[in-house]
């Protein structure tokens, strides 16, 4: 989870829905089908993920039966399949491609160039062409990689081997303070859907003579020392 993921996910979900709006059911469309055949699709979500590919992608990313509402199920699966494009095509400009107008067109793309797929329109018929869409999300991409911090999701994750992390984050009603780290926000995102919070139910689940969470992990951290 890397710097450039983290900002290649800011600039699709800038590039799909302005908003942000994790809950947003976009206007459906027709687009053909597998089979060839006609087949009504809709985009849901932040990053415009279609209805027909969630159920498979989020078991994919190791979620199945994943409900789309919940933000933080999105960007996981989101990550986990730019990620997946990532790794078969080499470029973020090319990850874009996949998303926008299908892996076909991706393939294409990787082997004869962008130009060569830069008329395409998206998979739904409406839109700015293949060009267009990919010039706007790197363009995005970059101004966001600019601005990024040292930080990343995976140095958040790492430390929940020896520490709860509690990240310092005053949310509004949209998630997310002006002068916010996104980058935090979706690090802290990221732990509350990965790393469960069992510190909430710590006295119902043990003994009082074992005395509280704090000093018990206190101990723990000492013996580890000692050893």
């Amino acid at each position: 989870m890397s710097q450039e993921l983290v900002a290649f996910m800011e600039s699709i979900k800038s590039q799909e829905n302005a908003g942000g709006d994790y809950l947003l059911e976009h206007k459906p469309t027709v687009i053909k089908g597998y089979d060839g055949n006609p087949v009504q699709v809709q985009a849901l979500g932040a990053y415009g993920i279609l209805d027909i590919n969630w159920d498979k992608w989020a078991e994919q990313a190791g979620y199945k039966g994943a409900d789309w509402r919940v933000p933080e199920m999105q960007d996981i699966v989101a990550a986990y399949k730019f990620t997946e494009y990532y790794n078969t095509y080499g470029s973020w400009d090319l990850v874009a491609v996949a998303w926008y107008a299908g892996p076909g067109t991706a393939n294409k793309a990787k082997e004869l160039g962008l130009d060569s797929v830069g008329n395409i329109e998206n998979l739904e018929s409406f839109g700015p062409n293949v060009s267009e869409y990919v010039n706007s999300v790197m363009d995005k991409y970059e101004k966001v990689l600019e601005t990024a911090s040292n930080d990343t999701v995976d140095s958040y994750v790492s430390q929940t081997s020896t520490q709860t992390v509690t990240p310092n984050i005053q949310t509004q009603s949209d998630g997310m303070t002006p002068e916010q780290n996104k980058f935090e926000k979706y690090a802290a995102d990221m732990l509350r859907a990965l790393v469960p919070d069992t510190t909430s139910d710590y006295e119902s689940q043990v003994p009082k003579d074992a005395g509280s969470l704090e000093g018990n992990l206190i101990k723990t951290f000492i013996r580890r020392n000692e050893s």
